[in-house]
């Protein structure tokens, strides 16, 4: 039996949740949304990896770095859907809320979590060689 074991680790996705909403919360009231948002997406999602600690093997590490990306990709993509609707109710226009959005909705959650996702490749990976070049 295949035992699969992924260490989430709490601290590096509230810092990456909290710093990746802080900013796509001041893009969308500066209205600077679209690309701007994906890229402060990868952006948190370089944060989370620069701080999760790489203590095993390199199969497993891959492994542990898609289940942390997925989970920050996600709970950052459904909180700044939820800001977007509520930012569209407090402007007016709300009534735009029906069926037609649900795709729409759904293709940013996807860009939210392909970004996430490699952001957080790429953040640890970035540490890991910086500290490689040190030592």
């Amino acid at each position: 039996m295949v035992e699969l074991k992924h260490s989430i680790e709490l601290r590096p996705l509230i810092i990456g949740t909290v710093f990746t909403l802080a900013s796509y919360i001041i893009l969308s009231s500066a209205q600077q949304g679209g690309l701007n948002g994906i890229l402060v997406f990868l952006l948190g999602g370089v944060l989370v990896g620069l701080l999760i600690s790489s203590k095993t093997e390199n199969n497993n590490n891959i492994e542990n770095l898609l289940v942390n990306g997925l989970i920050f990709g996600l709970i950052t993509g459904i909180l700044s859907i939820i800001v977007l609707l509520i930012q569209m109710i407090v402007v007016g226009i709300g009534y735009q809320i029906d069926n037609t959005i649900i795709v729409s909705i759904l293709i940013l959650l996807v860009y939210d979590l392909v970004a996430a996702i490699a952001g957080v490749i790429i953040g640890n990976y970035t540490r890991d060689e910086f500290i490689r070049s040190i030592d």
